[in-house]
């Protein structure tokens, strides 16, 4: 017997859950206007989201209404067509449960609190007390809205994203996940050092596609006895790098690899060093790292660092190995 699956996937219903809080955000802060409304009208409620089972309901029914939910075709086992009922019942507190644990990690995460919230205007007295009563977002959490706004940093689809380039690497992959991670987490400080472990990683894979391009055992050596001697400095070692591919024929030193190489001078290699810094930056305790900071050097490691290296390596790749 034929009926649907309701699917969506964690990382969807997480980015979703962050577009339903900025949509209805005003539901979820607690300003001066809000307690305005009582002057003269003590009667008024507070208009801060009530903490109850119509939250995850609403978030559901919102889901729905924006087509987010996938249904997909399933065969019922033979026999099982009397408990269609229950089975379809059981798809919806599916999606129900996730949305409930997602709000419950936004909870953790310090995004979302929640409080139990009164207001006598009579003496402008205003009560915050512990308890269930009402949820609203915190100062973080009103921060963590306003950065997530450009690039996606759910992990799969900011690698969806590199794919439009080419497709990251195994090692790649689960560095850039964790590091994504971090970020959901709200923890730039522990996203930036990964972010500078990506950044190592694709610099190996430059090196490796200049290594594999000299022409013999003398010149590989030559080669690696340079970026010995700058082991411990990733910017030295970098710099080595960037002059071997722009000065090369071998590599993009002719005519035809012009755009490239200005790619390398002017975009390449400035983001590179910039998200180098942050890393470094990471390393103190005493260096303050905001989210929404963090969150654009992942977006120029995608947009600049790993295009403009997919580019180089694909060119150098592609051309006639005889080339001098």
């Amino acid at each position: 017997m034929e009926t649907t699956k309701i699917v969506i996937s964690q990382d969807e219903l997480r980015q979703e859950i962050v577009a339903y809080l900025r949509e209805h955000r005003q539901n979820f802060t607690f300003n001066w206007d809000k307690i305005a409304m009582r002057v003269g009208n003590f009667n008024q409620p507070l208009v801060v989201k009530q903490y109850d089972k119509n939250f995850t309901e609403d978030i559901y029914e919102w889901l729905k209404s924006k087509s987010k939910l996938t249904h997909v075709s399933v065969t019922l086992n033979a026999g099982d067509e009397r408990y269609r009922g229950a089975w379809d019942a059981f798809q919806v507190i599916q999606i129900k449960l996730m949305i409930f644990e997602e709000i419950n990690r936004l909870m953790r995460l310090g995004i979302l609190e929640e409080l139990w919230l009164d207001a006598d205007m009579s003496n402008y007295s205003v009560y915050v007390k512990p308890g269930k009563q009402h949820i609203i977002l915190t100062q973080e959490g009103e921060k963590f809205l306003d950065s997530v706004n450009s690039l996606p940093f759910e992990a799969q689809q900011y690698l969806n994203w590199l794919r439009q380039t080419a497709e990251p690497d195994d090692e790649l992959q689960a560095y850039l996940s964790e590091g994504l991670a971090c970020l959901q987490s709200n923890l730039p400080r522990a996203a930036a050092v990964l972010l500078r472990v990506s950044l190592e990683h694709i610099l190996s894979l430059l090196n490796e596609v200049i290594v594999n391009k000299l022409p013999d055992n003398e010149s590989r050596k030559a080669h690696w006895a340079k970026l010995n001697k700058h082991r411990n400095k990733i910017e030295d070692r970098a710099e080595e790098i960037f002059k071997v591919l722009t000065s090369s024929t071998l590599f993009l030193g002719n005519q035809n690899a012009h755009q490239l190489r200005s790619t390398l001078d002017t975009l390449l290699r400035p983001t590179f060093h910039a998200i180098r810094m942050l890393g470094g930056d990471a390393a103190h305790p005493k260096s303050i790292l905001e989210f929404s900071y963090v969150k654009i050097h992942y977006d120029l490691f995608a947009t600049v660092v790993f295009k403009t290296s997919m580019e180089i390596i694909n060119y150098v790749n592609a051309s006639n190995t005889s080339q001098t």
